[in-house]
């Protein structure tokens, strides 16, 4: 009886400490978001509104509807802002992605080449994106992360090129 007892109290003592312990997968997350961090890239942890509107994947086993929240990574990466910044207009534009489609919310980006490119690189990109914006010279793309360094290096050179590419 003594012996379970120690054993006991070692488990009740081991288990929270084994528990904080990150898994493989958080473990690789952490390595690809530092990745990013090095290319100059800040991710926030957020919480969206699901734009995909299947109103039956929101509700809950009693039938009472859920909140419409999506927990997602936002990537972001700022844009330099040039020098007249104040006398151009604010680059303000959103995709979102409704099923396995890409649709802009209000009018593309000014340039047309630039709304084009954009639309065009979304098809190469992770399947598990799902919006992109620009917001006060700000690029984020929000998308359920997996541990997956080729999904990561595609997200980085669309961010990138997307900065390189004029909105005005």
């Amino acid at each position: 009886m003594t012996y379970f007892i120690i054993a006991l109290v070692v488990a009740l003592i081991i288990t929270p400490i084994v528990s904080i312990i990150p898994s493989k997968h958080q473990r690789a997350l952490a390595q690809i978001r530092q990745m990013a961090r090095t290319e100059g890239l800040r991710i926030d942890l957020v919480k969206l509104e699901d734009p995909d509107p299947d109103p039956d994947r929101y509700v809950s086993g009693t039938g009472r509807p859920l909140a419409r929240k999506l927990s997602v990574a936002a990537w972001r990466l700022p844009r330099p802002r040039p020098k007249d910044w104040q006398s151009l207009a604010i680059p303000n534009w959103e995709i979102v992605r409704v099923g396995n489609e890409w649709r802009w919310v209000g009018d593309p980006p000014a340039p047309e080449g630039f709304a084009n490119y954009v639309s065009e690189e979304l098809i190469t990109l992770p399947s598990d994106i799902v919006k992109v914006e620009e917001r006060n010279y700000l690029l984020t793309v929000y998308w359920r992360e997996h541990a997956d360094s080729i999904s990561a290096d595609l997200v980085i050179r669309f961010l990138k090129s997307c900065i390189e590419r004029p909105t005005h």
